[in-house]
């Protein structure tokens, strides 16, 4: 018989975009602020948000011209976003999320308006940060159909919602630069989800696994599905620390799974090494059945 404690769960969330959420904007010259490393759009910048992995491409098949030394049509990197939309391109999500100009891609000005489209691309798993407990449901008839807005009532109605949960977690916003209690600079704050919600242009889903219990050298069990964040909660109480809930609904199948927890061969510098046939693609490890 298993036995397994409360403080073995665990939640890995992937960042998703919607098929049909695409973002066309004019790419001029001056967009392009070399000397910082950073660029900007047309459309509105909350609309991304820092560290999603955005594809951008030009609607003519002509090379982009904006990543020093990048001969293509089209490119994939992890974005760093600033409060008046700059936007610092980089090649890891740990970077992306610290936004340090020394690791940002060397950017060049284009040699006249380009047109282009960007759309947001699925991530590797991130685990969230901070979260102190979550409950999860897969029954239909147990949903709270009360605190969901008319869209998720329909989307209820028509048997697109699959069941409901929330996520507990002590609040942070960002990572600090060799901060003892996040050393691992892969992780999704819970800022994330704030954000998310209000990013109505690409959808507030995103990607789960809930752990149930999780192990790097052993077996793992854990529910994967799809959510849309439906409420952001904050609580703020004197003398106590900053706590937020995140509640969600599950789109589509509910998946119990087991197995061994993914893993993927890494460089000396932890990066991930990209397959040139791919612009998402990392070459993972194999694990024995």
């Amino acid at each position: 018989m298993s036995i397994y404690l409360g403080d073995s769960g665990q939640v890995a969330i992937r960042r998703i975009g919607v098929g049909a959420g695409v973002l066309s904007s004019a790419l001029d010259p001056e967009d392009v602020n070399v000397q910082n490393k950073r660029f900007s759009f047309d459309f509105p910048f909350s609309s991304l948000i820092t560290g999603d992995r955005l594809r951008i491409s030009t609607t003519d098949g002509s090379n982009l011209q904006l990543v020093s030394g990048h001969n293509f049509p089209d490119g994939a990197w992890y974005i760093n976003i600033n409060h008046v939309g700059g936007v610092r391109l980089y090649t890891e999500y740990g970077d992306a999320i610290n936004g340090t100009t020394s690791r940002a891609l060397t950017l060049i000005a284009p040699s006249s308006t380009q047109q282009i489209v960007a759309n947001t691309l699925s991530n590797t798993d991130q685990c969230v940060a901070q979260i102190k407990s979550y409950d999860f449901t897969t029954s239909r008839e147990q949903v709270d159909l009360t605190s969901l807005g008319e869209e998720h009532r329909r989307s209820y109605e028509a048997g697109l919602i699959s069941g409901q949960g929330n996520l507990r977690c002590l609040w942070d916003y960002k990572q600090q630069l060799c901060d003892p209690m996040q050393p691992d600079t892969q992780l999704e704050e819970p800022q994330y989800f704030a954000e998310l919600i209000l990013r109505m242009k690409l959808g507030a889903q995103f990607g789960a696994q809930l752990y149930i219990n999780r192990s790097i050298t052993e077996h793992s069990l854990w529910w994967e599905c799809e959510c849309i964040v439906t409420s952001v909660a904050f609580n703020f109480s004197p003398a106590a620390l900053l706590e937020t809930q995140i509640n969600f609904v599950t789109t589509g199948p509910i998946a119990m799974k087991s197995g061994y927890v993914e893993r993927f061969l890494l460089q000396e510098d932890d990066s991930f090494i990209d397959l040139e046939s791919s612009q998402e693609g990392v070459i993972a490890l194999e694990e024995p059945d």
